[in-house]
């Protein structure tokens, strides 16, 4: 599988990248069920090229902080009533799910929130795993482009 990465050298390249298998969580339970996304389109975002003008961006991690996928999985739970094949939007943050804001259902204040290509790999990529309640069903009128 391809992805954009900043390799050791601070040069950002298409390379074999390792799919991702799972999501690092806190506790299974709490976690909605994983989904197997193909990305049909990703843009670098202004937080990407901040990133990666910095200096001191992360070596090896995936960019694309926003991101337009295909459902590839059936999701048998989902709140959407995702199918696969549906088009869906990433949420490009991840939150703890443990901090006292995310366990009063603040998860906008989450204390360890985390960020699609800088905390963890981005959607510059060709397949994604992400949780079903990370994805956002967009609707037949709306195009990707607008989606992004």
């Amino acid at each position: 599988m391809k992805g954009w990465l900043i390799n050791n050298d601070g040069v950002l390249t298409l390379n074999d990248v390792t799919p991702q298998e799972q999501l690092p969580t806190n506790d299974d339970s709490e976690n909605s069920p994983l989904v197997k996304v193909k990305m049909a389109k990703s843009i670098i975002s202004f937080d990407d090229v901040y990133l990666f003008a910095s200096g001191s961006p992360k070596i090896n991690t995936v960019l694309g902080s926003a991101g337009i996928g295909i459902v590839m999985d059936e999701v048998v739970s989902s709140a959407y009533s995702l199918e696969k094949g549906s088009r869906v939007f990433i949420n490009p943050y991840r939150i703890c799910k443990d901090c006292f804001p995310c366990r009063s259902g603040i998860k906008t204040g989450c204390a360890n929130l985390k960020i699609a290509g800088d905390d963890f790999d981005g959607y510059l990529r060709e397949f994604v795993v992400a949780e079903e309640d990370a994805l956002i069903p967009i609707p037949d009128t709306v195009s990707d482009t607008e989606a992004l």
